[in-house]
């Protein structure tokens, strides 16, 4: 058990926090992955850097826009010029799923690679944004889990800086006794972040460049977004209410890429073995 008390401002002089140091991380650990894969299929360092700004506007802008239409519509519809105001907060990754999803067709088809082939090289990268996203959540006390019982979770925590629960806390006394124990959801997703890009690591080990085209990127949909629709069940509701809906909008939105990612591996499996290719001028 955990009483969350942390600010999410590195120092008090400078709006410099956490979340965004987090999150420049991610890109560069992200790029990484992406460029040991993209290399490692015979293309060229610039190839892979041309990705780099096509991936941070399809996050950005992705998840901005993801956020505003799937959680927020009524407001943002109305006053749709308060949807470029991201430094208000307010993303959400499934936007950033479908921004990066375009991004990485505009990039395969610039450089004539299959789309299931750019899936597969972006898996390693997608599963570090998602770990290091969520730990940056963590860090600001935002997406909390539900409320829970400290003897049946033993690891629960009070988020005390959360807006659901600031009200709840007198910071300057430190009286949090009113603060309800909570799910650290942003923490499960985490460790559902690790727990796939082990898989995926072992995977592509055992199988290197001998594996079947489009095995990563439809494994990592299959896990990660059907760890998500069981994550999900210890996230506060946000959107809808448990009177609405007994499931998340999260997922609800889930549901749909952890079944193109069963659907996509099956077919995967099924096929013949062959190399992933990644020869230049693959097509598809």
């Amino acid at each position: 058990m955990l009483v969350w008390n942390f600010d999410p401002q590195i120092v008090s002089f400078l709006p410099i926090r956490w979340y965004g140091v987090l999150f420049a991380a991610m890109l560069m650990v992200g790029f990484q992955f992406w460029r040991w894969q993209v290399l490692r299929a015979g293309r060229k360092e610039a190839e892979a850097e041309a990705f780099l700004m096509a991936a941070v506007i399809a996050v950005i802008g992705g998840a901005r826009l993801g956020h505003c239409l799937f959680y927020e519509p009524e407001k943002y519809l109305r006053h749709p010029i308060e949807i470029l105001k991201v430094w208000e907060g307010g993303l959400a990754s499934h936007g950033a799923t479908i921004g990066l999803l375009l991004a990485m067709f505009w990039w395969g088809r610039k450089h004539a690679m299959a789309f299931i082939e750019v899936l597969d090289r972006f898996s390693f990268a997608a599963c570090a944004g998602v770990i290091f996203v969520r730990v940056a959540n963590f860090t600001n006390s935002e997406i909390v889990g539900r409320v829970t019982d400290p003897e049946s979770a033993p690891f629960a925590v009070k988020f005390v800086r959360s807006v659901e629960d600031r009200a709840l806390a007198h910071l300057a006394s430190g009286d949090f006794s009113r603060v309800p124990w909570r799910h650290p959801a942003q923490l499960y997703e985490a460790a559902l972040g690790l727990f796939v890009v082990a898989v995926l690591y072992l995977v592509d080990r055992r199988l290197g460049e001998s594996r079947r085209r489009g095995l990563l990127g439809f494994l990592f949909l299959t896990l990660y977004f059907g760890g998500r629709c069981v994550t999900e069940f210890y996230k506060e509701f946000q959107t809808l209410t448990p009177e609405q809906s007994p499931f998340t909008m999260g997922q609800y939105l889930s549901a749909p890429f952890a079944l193109a990612g069963l659907f996509g591996l099956i077919s995967v499996l099924r096929r013949p073995s062959s190399t992933s290719g990644g020869t230049p001028g693959s097509v598809g």
